[in-house]
């Protein structure tokens, strides 16, 4: 109630003529004239069509489970790439969930939740987490060894090794992770929505 409905209250409430400014302003920082018109065109086009309300409940719902993803998988990465068992106990319960079919997730989180948007999210989270674990500890656990060795021999604690030298070091990994876990979210709105 107190993440969920303001979120979506928002994102609903977000003109779109704002947001094609603020796409098209993105866009042009990222790749100049040429990216920003052709974000803001598409932009345009859903808003033109008449779906702008159903394209901004989609972009909540992936927002949501984006930032709920991260916040879990992130955190799991970390703490499993601690520890060599660790890391392989969750990676085989990644590969378990994803042989699931994608459908698979919504089930039990129709049965808990009924038909709602946290039954959406919750199974978005379910399916989508799972490359953001993956790459996270990934990253975490393919630093050198020796970039780890002279931070330990310069005197860097464990918090400073984690936060200082091995979260920069894994940032890449980490965000193709986000970037998985944003298509996948994308995919499971989809299968949400019926």
């Amino acid at each position: 109630i107190y993440f969920l409905m303001p979120m979506k209250a928002i994102f609903q409430s977000m003109p779109w003529t704002g947001v094609i400014i603020l796409i098209g302003t993105i866009g042009w920082k990222l790749g100049r004239w040429k990216l920003a018109l052709t974000v803001m065109t598409f932009v345009f086009f859903i808003a033109s069509s008449g779906y702008w309300v159903r394209a901004m409940i989609t972009v909540y719902m992936v927002f949501a489970s984006l930032i709920i993803c991260s916040l879990f998988g992130i955190t799991l990465g970390i703490w499993s790439s601690k520890n060599k068992n660790r890391s392989k106990f969750i990676l085989n319960i990644c590969d378990i969930f994803q042989t699931f079919p994608s459908f698979i997730y919504l089930l039990p989180a129709i049965m808990l939740f009924q038909i709602s948007d946290v039954s959406a999210i919750f199974a978005i989270v379910i399916y989508s987490s799972i490359p953001m674990i993956r790459y996270t500890i990934f990253g975490l656990r393919n630093i050198p060894h020796h970039i780890i060795e002279a931070a330990i021999t310069s005197g860097c604690t464990e918090r400073q090794l984690l936060w200082k030298v091995k979260m920069p070091l894994a940032f890449p990994e980490i965000i193709l992770g986000a970037n998985q876990t944003l298509m996948f979210s994308l995919f499971m709105v989809m299968i949400a929505g019926f």
